[in-house]
C-alpha cells in the first residue's frame, strides 16, 4: 500500500475478530489498526474494491463512540459518503467531466481515524491538463486523500493526509 509506511519487517495480523457490521476483520499489531475484507466503493459509477482501516490505541475490537458512528455511517449511508466524494472531487480539480479523473485515480482505502473521521486514500496519475486547475496552494501529489466526515475536504498531499489521520 502507498499510504502505508514501509518497514523492515512484515507487518502480522495479530488476531480476527467478528464486528457485528463488518464482519471479520483483522488486527495487525505492528500497525494499530484493525483491516476488513474487501468493500465497494463507488465514485462517478467505478466501482473500487478498498478495505476499511480502522485506526486503533491497542487490539481491543471495541471502538469508541465516534468511530461506531463512522462504522455506521459507511454501512448504512455510503451513498451519501459516495457523493459527497464525487462532490469535492469535481470541485478540487474544477471538471465538468468526471471521465476524466476516474481513468486517472484510484481509490485505495477508507480510513477510519481515532477521532471517528473518514477518509480516503487516493493514488492519482492526473497529466497537466488536470492538474493546472487546481488551487495555487494545493502541494498535490501522486497520492492525497479526501475526507469525507465530518468535513468534505481534500487533502492535497501525503502530508496533509497523514497529518489529518494520525492527528490527536
Amino acid at each position: 500500500m502507498f499510504f502505508r509506511k514501509k518497514k523492515e519487517t512484515k507487518p502480522m495480523v495479530k488476531f480476527t475478530f467478528s464486528h457485528p457490521l463488518l464482519g471479520n476483520i483483522q488486527y495487525w499489531g505492528d500497525l494499530g489498526e484493525w483491516q476488513t475484507t474487501l468493500y465497494k466503493f463507488r465514485i462517478f459509477k467505478k466501482e473500487y474494491d478498498v478495505c476499511i482501516w480502522i485506526s486503533s490505541d491497542g487490539s481491543s475490537p471495541k471502538f469508541d463512540e465516534k468511530q461506531e458512528t463512522a462504522v455506521k455511517m459507511i454501512i448504512h449511508s455510503i451513498d451519501e459518503l459516495q457523493k459527497s466524494a464525487e462532490n469535492e472531487l469535481s470541485s478540487f480539480f474544477k471538471v465538468d467531466n468526471p471521465v476524466a479523473l476516474t481513468e486517472n485515480i484510484e481509490i485505495e482505502d477508507i480510513n477510519i481515524t481515532k477521532n471517528g473521521d473518514i477518509c480516503l486514500s487516493i493514488l492519482s496519475s492526473f497529466d497537466d491538463s488536470i492538474l493546472e486547475f487546481i488551487p495555487e496552494d494545493a502541494l498535490f501529489t501522486d497520492s492525497f486523500g479526501i475526507s469525507v466526515f465530518p468535513e468534505v475536504k481534500t487533502l492535497p498531499s501525503v502530508e496533509d493526509y497523514f497529518d489529518f489521520r494520525y492527528r490527536e
